[in-house]
């Protein structure tokens, strides 16, 4: 099952060169396309919500992600933010700040 990553509404569903495709507009502008699927579950128009199961693959799915006609990197967008923890100093000095997060990509690390 392949399941939405994001709220949107449905802009394309069918097959280009006899592969199904479903696209998703999320409201930031960014276009989800999810390739490799099967087709017919959804119309053009169609409201997703994030964690739908909006497809089945039909192999290996591929995922990608436009703003535009510019291609983006999905890793930020279905990765986890991993966050340090926060020690608090028990002589009353000032705490450090935390820094930044850091992104650990779903499906990484030991299997």
């Amino acid at each position: 099952a392949v399941r939405a990553v994001a709220t949107g509404v449905v802009s394309y569903s069918g097959t280009v060169a006899g592969t199904g495709y479903v696209v998703v507009r999320h409201a930031d502008a960014i276009r989800a396309t999810y390739g490799s699927v099967t087709v017919g579950r959804f119309s053009i128009g169609d409201r997703i919500v994030a964690g739908m199961v909006i497809a089945d693959t039909t192999g290996i799915l591929h995922f990608g992600l436009r703003r535009g006609v510019d291609y983006l990197d999905p890793a930020p967008f279905i990765g986890q933010l991993i966050h340090r923890a926060r020690l608090v100093p028990t002589d009353g000095a000032a705490s450090r700040p935390i820094g930044p997060a850091r992104l650990r990509c779903v499906g990484s690390g030991p299997r």
